[in-house]
């Protein structure tokens, strides 16, 4: 059996936990600009916990999944690109703005990253 990637895995938690209907509410709240997958923030966090752990054993920074989660029409991806960097924050380095900043000015997101307050 091949291996799902990890943004395959994230994906398919995302979709399993999904809510049709929240989703729809959340997407009229925000005008249609975005679409759904239905989680409340305790569902959603829950969803990806275990992907977020494993990438902490790695201590580095997967832009790759990042990139394709930013790149997913569903809100609940970029949340969980925003979460991962926080729990993944003493692993960034100055070099890491470009990408971040990337993130940052594709989308109305900010994230607050105690690593570049300083």
């Amino acid at each position: 059996m091949k291996e799902i990637d990890k943004y395959q895995e994230l994906k398919q938690k995302l979709i399993e936990n999904s809510n049709p209907d929240l989703a729809k509410q959340m997407e009229k709240y925000l005008r249609n600009k975005f679409k759904f997958y239905g989680l409340k923030s305790p569902e959603r966090r829950k969803s990806y916990h275990d992907l977020i752990k494993a990438e902490k054993k790695n201590k580095k920074i997967d832009w790759k999944l990042l990139d394709q989660a930013w790149s997913d029409s569903h809100r609940e991806a970029q949340y969980f690109v925003c979460d991962y960097l926080i729990s993944l924050e003493k692993y960034l380095t100055f070099e890491d703005i470009d990408q971040i900043f990337n993130y940052i000015k594709s989308a109305d997101c900010k994230i607050k990253l105690n690593t570049f307050e300083k």
